[in-house]
């Protein structure tokens, strides 16, 4: 079974959407996007397509001062 994603990081791009983007995808994975405007859009086109998304943590950039846990020394 074919289950891929195409990943979409910072703004949603309509170019790499169409160059990219299979039949065959399942989906599209999101992370990093700069706006809530790009998550809408994003939004928009997998409503439209019937597409599946998977979130790569953080969803939004610039929101997590610490993303990962740091080790003491």
């Amino acid at each position: 079974m074919k289950r891929f994603m195409i990943g979409q990081f910072d703004k949603f791009d309509d170019n790499k959407q169409a160059r990219d983007f299979r039949d065959y995808f399942w989906g599209i994975e999101v992370n990093q996007m700069e706006s809530l405007h790009e998550l809408e859009r994003l939004k928009e086109n997998i409503n439209k397509r019937n597409l599946k998304i998977g979130i790569h943590f953080p969803i939004l950039k610039n929101q997590w001062r610490v993303r990962d846990l740091k080790k003491k020394a």
